[in-house]
């Protein structure tokens, strides 16, 4: 029995706003870090608290290129994933025993409601969950470091370009438990030992 096949826009919308914060938030990280190498004159934790203020007050800069990010994420995923989903059907939808199996289950599988699942439904599940996961692969090793390295470079340019702003620091103080750690962290670092 199939369940949840379809979701509600309400969850569709949760699921792209979900995708989108966890990109930002590892690209934060890495930015971040590259901070912190940048700055090795100082602490790690007042580079990282620096670096994340720094992200943070150049959104607008960085948004942009996070538009950019996902659109060529997007087109890597309809052209290269799109291609090797075509493959595979044309492939695998030419292997008898393969197809016959795989209409055995379409025949005996049902919806919740108990609707049919239309002929053909396994195989192009099947097809897209190989497309997806070579896609992952070269998308990972090629596309993903280049977007990264472009992400970065607008992150150290701005970075340059500004200083941290302590109004920006409050906010992310207020914000996040893990940055008012790691701010603490800093300036216990950064206070004389007595």
């Amino acid at each position: 029995m199939l369940r949840n096949v379809t979701a509600g826009p309400a969850s569709i919308v949760a699921s792209i706003i979900s995708t989108i914060v966890s990109v930002v938030l590892e690209y934060l990280n890495y930015c971040s870090l590259g901070w912190v190498f940048l700055h090795r004159e100082q602490s790690a934790f007042k580079s990282t608290c620096d670096g994340a203020v720094i992200y943070f007050q150049n959104w607008k800069t960085l948004m942009k290129n996070a538009g950019k990010v996902i659109a060529i994420t997007i087109i890597s995923l309809a052209i290269v994933g799109g291609a090797f989903f075509g493959l595979f059907y044309l492939v695998l939808g030419g292997i008898e025993p393969l197809t016959s199996v795989l209409a055995d289950i379409d025949a005996t599988a049902t919806f919740e409601d108990g609707t049919a699942v239309p002929a053909g439904t396994s195989l192009i599940v099947l097809c897209a969950i190989i497309a997806l996961i070579l896609w992952g692969g070269i998308h990972g090793a090629f596309v993903k470091p280049y977007l990264l390295v472009s992400v970065m470079r607008r992150y150290i340019e701005a970075g340059r370009a500004s200083t941290p702003q302590i109004d920006v620091y409050e906010k992310l103080t207020g914000m996040s438990k893990g940055f008012r750690k790691a701010l603490d962290r800093a300036q216990g670092e950064a206070a004389p030992a007595t």
